[in-house]
Parts: C-alpha cells; structure tokens; sequence
C-alpha cells in the first residue's frame, strides 16, 4: 500500500524517519518490504526522543541541502513529527511533505 502511494504521488526520492522503539523498527521494516528498490533511499535517521527544535532544523536543512529535485516523501514516525514540520516550514523547504504520525494514519494512507 506503502509503494502504491509512493508510485500515485509521483515521489522517487524518501527521506525516513523512524521513532527509536520497537514500532519504528516494525514500520521502517515493513516500509522497505513495501516499497524496496522503487524509492531512492537518500537520508535516514534513528530519531531520539530528546531532540531539540535545532536537532530537527539541521535534520531538515540535510534533506534540502542533499536533493537536488526537491522532491522528498517523508514519512515520520514520531510524537516529535510536528517538530519536523516546523523546522521544514521555518526554513522554507520546497520538499513535498507527507507525515504519518500514528497508525491511524498509516492505515488511512494504505486505504
């Protein structure tokens, strides 16, 4: 359902974020079961829960600073997601966002 998505919103590029917890590890898991060679893996990270809001502009300014078509899908499994999102908008990021915060939202993204 996962690659389904990726392959309708036209994204080829993933940036992952995974909570460091036994359901980020089942999620990253079935991410890459789901979607494999068909995304280009281009950053990842094991995201901790005490990360300050500086943590996640640097986090953000990688991804901007790493792609060269502006076009990153990413999915946070995190309670810290809004943070992500904020430094996104702070910095301007042309990187199309689409944030997964729970499993409720997984399941509504797999339809």
């Amino acid at each position: 359902a996962l690659a389904h998505l990726s392959s309708r919103l036209g994204f080829f590029r993933a940036a992952l974020f995974f909570a460091n917890d036994a359901y980020g590890r089942s999620i990253e898991a079935s991410y890459r079961a789901a979607v494999g060679a068909k995304v280009e893996v281009v950053l990842e990270y094991v995201v901790e829960a005490d990360w300050g809001a500086e943590d996640w502009r640097a986090a953000v300014q990688e991804v901007v600073d790493r792609d060269d078509t502006s076009t990153v899908l990413l999915f946070v499994f995190s309670a810290a997601a809004a943070r992500f999102y904020e430094a996104a908008v702070e910095l301007g990021a042309t990187a199309k966002l689409v944030v997964l915060m729970s499993e409720s939202a997984l399941n509504l993204a797999e339809g």
